[in-house]
């Protein structure tokens, strides 16, 4: 309702109430000590975001009410008690639930059916020989089943609600970010505001007991904060007197975003997207710490430093084990997920002087089998080039190519591309010959195919920058 509320106001330049709206959500109060109670009623969400929004002060540091907001959701996993069963086969039983499910009236998500479990349960007994002496396990045995699934039903519907009112905190703050002027949100209030929400949404995604199906809506938050956070600032950096990122600050964000990344499932694509995407922003806000003018240069240059060494430090403590990650996230992913990959092993790569990510890089396997790959593609390639369209593979090999650009500037690249056989990987690319202008695709008198042409350029120029 706020994110609704806040979007049409601005839309509609309705500056004083949006004023209010905003004075409303970044108001400091006092950290509250206990989260905020869920209820199981779907109906009842504009009520919690009242209750929370209007919480009394409490003892503790002061932080303004949107984060107070956002601490106090509690998006633990609510796990009930496993089913005990000695009469019935609990295996059948549990089998059994999972057939009488259906889609709730309240909610987009299925619960069980216990109307129905009741009445197939008590069809079944009826026709079995039950002995009076079992006939009271029997009985109790059918509501431990009947209790199993409505409590099953109340921890879905609990954890619903959790995913639905983190997702309305998302949209209000995502609305707060894009629609608000900088008078009314300036920069000096919005960075380290998006630096404290930040590490929130960490704290929680990297929580034992955090819901599953909410980590994606964590890191697409996370993902728009340090998207603000780059642009913020790339822009305080061109000031007079440029308030510059601090190891400090920096270095538990880093370390909560690659323990995330180590964490999650690599069957989550989106918020393994995501995650990249962080760390892309990431490295352009330390790459842009040194572009100022000359007179800041040494203060600028000694700042940029201490950021990268702090930097590498962190990647490098994870071990091979990361290395391992990206590299494979980069061959046996969705292809998003695979140029995102070799874009950050690119900048891994620019921040690495001590090159320990181009040796791991080289001692697994993963450079020669990058090379190798060029050959493969190579048919794909030729079709690019003979029907002059932009596909998804040509996006990857351009991945690619970038990637080792940067591995032949670093100390021994060139040496370990050599021993990769670059050289006759490229050499056995057919797409090379395919130049439009020379009349290969189409007979000399024909006129050339101008998306042939530019097509060719786009695959061939960054190759003739790798090799020079």
């Amino acid at each position: 309702m706020i994110a609704l509320e806040l979007h049409v106001t601005t839309k509609k330049q309705q500056r004083s109430h949006t004023q209010k709206l905003v004075s409303l959500l970044l108001a400091e109060e006092k950290e509250a000590p206990v989260p905020v109670p869920v209820r199981t009623d779907v109906k009842s969400f504009r009520a919690v975001e009242e209750e929370v929004i209007m919480l009394p002060s409490a003892p503790g540091k002061t932080v303004k009410k949107i984060s107070i907001i956002l601490s106090l959701m509690d998006l633990s996993e609510i796990v009930p008690p496993p089913l005990e069963l000695n009469y019935f086969n609990q295996e059948q039983i549990l089998s059994l639930i999972q057939q009488h499910q259906a889609k709730s009236d309240l909610v987009d998500m299925r619960i069980i059916d216990i109307k129905s479990l009741h009445k197939f349960i008590n069809k079944e007994m009826a026709m079995a020989n039950i002995g009076l002496s079992q006939k009271q396990l029997v009985l109790e045995e059918m509501k431990l089943i009947l209790s199993f699934a409505l409590e099953q039903n109340q921890a879905r519907e609990q954890t619903e609600v959790k995913r639905s009112l983190f997702e309305s905190w998302h949209n209000m703050t995502d609305t707060l970010l894009l629609s608000c002027q900088e008078e009314l949100l300036p920069k000096e209030v919005k960075f380290p505001l998006l630096l404290e929400l930040a590490n929130i949404i960490l704290e929680k995604a990297l929580s034992p007991k955090i819901i599953i199906e909410v980590i994606p809506t964590l890191t697409s938050s996370l993902l728009t904060i340090f998207s603000h956070l780059s642009y913020i600032h790339i822009q305080n950096i061109k000031k007079t007197d440029p308030v510059l990122l601090d190891t400090p600050t920096m270095r538990p964000l880093l370390t909560s975003i690659l323990d995330l990344l180590s964490r999650v499932d690599t069957s989550i694509q989106s918020t393994r997207t995501n995650l990249y995407g962080v760390l892309l922003y990431y490295f352009q806000m330390c790459r842009r710490q040194g572009d100022v003018r000359e007179s800041q240069d040494i203060y600028m240059r000694e700042s940029k430093a201490t950021l990268q060494s702090m930097t590498m430090s962190v990647f490098n403590s994870y071990g091979d084990s990361l290395v391992e990650i990206v590299c494979r996230d980069a061959f046996d992913s969705t292809n998003i997920i695979q140029n995102l990959s070799f874009s950050l092993l690119e900048q891994i790569l620019l921040f690495d002087g001590d090159v320990y990510w181009l040796k791991t890089i080289n001692i697994l396997g993963y450079l020669r089998y990058i090379v190798d790959s060029l050959g493969k593609q190579d048919s794909q390639l030729v079709t690019c080039v003979r029907q002059g369209g932009t596909t998804l593979e040509q996006l990857f090999y351009e991945a690619k190519i970038s990637f080792l650009t940067r591995v032949a500037m670093c100390f021994k690249g060139p040496e370990l591309l050599s021993q990769a056989n670059l050289f006759f990987a490229i050499s056995n690319m057919s797409f090379i010959d395919l130049r439009p202008e020379m009349g290969v695709l189409q007979p000399v008198s024909a006129p050339v195919n101008s998306k042939s042409v530019s097509i060719y350029s786009q695959l061939f120029l960054p190759l003739l920058r790798l090799l020079l």
